[in-house]
Formats: C-alpha cells, structure tokens, sequence
C-alpha cells in the first residue's frame, strides 16, 4: 500500500522499489517484491546523518552487487546524499555527499553516475563511471557534459543522454569514454526505451524518435496522440509500453502498447 517513485529489476528474481513519500519522518527505507512469490520486503536503513534533513529517494539504481540510492538533501537543493547498499544483505556500503544526482546508469560493468553542478554560467552534468565488482566499486573517470541530463539508458555498447533545453542527445562509448552527438535534431526532456535494437526517444510533448542502435540513425517518428505529457516507457521483451497524462499533468493517464521493432 505504497505509491513507488521508481523501480529496478535486479536481473534475480526481485523488484527494488523506493517509496515516493517516507512511511515515518525518522525513517528512509525501500521496498524489495519477489515477483515469483509476490512478497514484499521493507528495508530500513539509516544511514548515519540527520535523517530529517533528507528526502525519499528520487533517483535508484541497481547492479549485480549494489542498491544506488540518490537522497535529496532538504537543507540545500543542490546536493545529494548517495547510499550504497549491498544488493544481498542491504547493508550500508558506503554514503557519500554529491552535487545533486540526476540518473544512474548500469551497462553490465560499470555504474554510472551522473550529478549536477549549478555554475553562474549554466549547469555543467558530470558522468561518473565506476567499476563495480563483487569485491566493491571505485571511481575510474568523469566526463563533464554542459546541461541538465534528462534521462540515460544503455543500447549494450553506448550509453544514451539527454538532456533539458533544446540539447542534442549525446551517445557514449562506454569502452573509451568517448562523446557522440546524436545528429543534429535538439530535443527537449526527452526520455528513452531502448528494445535491444532500437532506442525510442520521447520528448515531453509525445514525439517518438525512433532510432537504430547500431547505426545511432534515426529510422521513424511517431507521435502520442493528443495534448499529451510523457511519463515514462519500459520494453517487456516483445512490447514497449508508454504511458502519459492529457492537458496540464493532473490525467487522465494513458497506456500505448508498440509492437517493437
């Protein structure tokens, strides 16, 4: 009987779900669901700071080893508190204070980590790449990025960015670090699916991108109908799924299912 702000899949048999508002104003916790017995796990953890200075957790992400916990910190808007837990015992790993974390990203060896620094000149987006293990993780590099990032997501060898304000997406070599322009169609707050072979890219005024993984070209364009906003997207392995409000925000919320390819 709560509202989840975001949910994981960690690749064994279990949903990481983080709650949009906290149960108790003392407590930051997350939820674990087995999807095979449909049970649910509250995880509390405390992670050693005022607590009721920090906000549920707005951004997750999760690897074979690691929970990755963003906490808005109330008392300045521009840092966050980043938790890491083990993925097996939910134990605290590690907390450590960050301009304010804006994605987490895992692309089958590193976790990336990308947080936000306010200049008078304009926001300037750091893409942290850790290596991560079953031994722990460490930092190996940071790209700074101009802008505020929007959403991430991983095609298999590039990661995908957006970002807010009429910006080019950007691919990443995640191998060699190197920075690609998607084209040069700007896109404003765009979110991603990817299907394995395409990556759909959805501004919030419903216009779909479709564009080939391999060659990083655009191959289609579609559009949500309506006077609509974008929510968010997933792939189910056959399907992608999209759902969006109408007018200012407040609904009615709509589902579009998409045969992929």
């Amino acid at each position: 009987d709560q509202d989840a702000r975001q949910i994981e899949y960690d690749g064994n048999g279990q949903l990481i779900l983080t709650p949009s508002m906290a149960d108790d104003a003392t407590d930051l916790d997350l939820y674990v669901m087995d999807v095979n017995r449909r049970e649910v796990q509250r995880i509390v953890f405390l992670p050693g700071i005022d607590s009721g200075l920090l906000q549920p957790a707005d951004c997750l992400g999760v690897d074979p080893y690691f929970v990755w916990l963003s906490l808005p910190y109330s008392g300045d808007l521009n840092l966050s508190v980043m938790v890491v837990l083990d993925l097996g015992t939910f134990t605290l790993e590690a907390i450590q204070a960050f301009p304010r974390i804006r994605r987490f990203c895992f692309d089958g060896k590193h976790m990336w980590v990308v947080s936000q620094y306010n200049l008078a000149s304009g926001a300037i987006s750091f893409f942290q790449k850790y290596w991560v293990s079953s031994g722990g993780f460490q930092i190996i590099n940071a790209i700074p990025q101009s802008g505020r990032v929007v959403d991430m997501a991983f095609d298999g060898a590039f990661l995908w960015a957006t970002f807010s304000g009429e910006r080019v997406p950007v691919r990443i070599n995640v191998n060699t670090d190197e920075v690609f322009p998607l084209g040069e169609h700007a896109m404003d707050d765009a979110r991603m699916v990817c299907d394995g072979s395409f990556m759909w890219l959805i501004e919030g005024n419903g216009a779909m991108h479709k564009y080939d993984c391999a060659s990083a070209s655009a191959v289609g364009r579609h559009n949500l109908p309506g006077d609509v906003r974008f929510r968010n997207g997933l792939f189910d392995g056959t399907h992608l799924w999209f759902n969006w409000d109408e007018g200012n925000g407040d609904g009615p919320f709509k589902v579009a299912k998409l045969l992929a390819g």
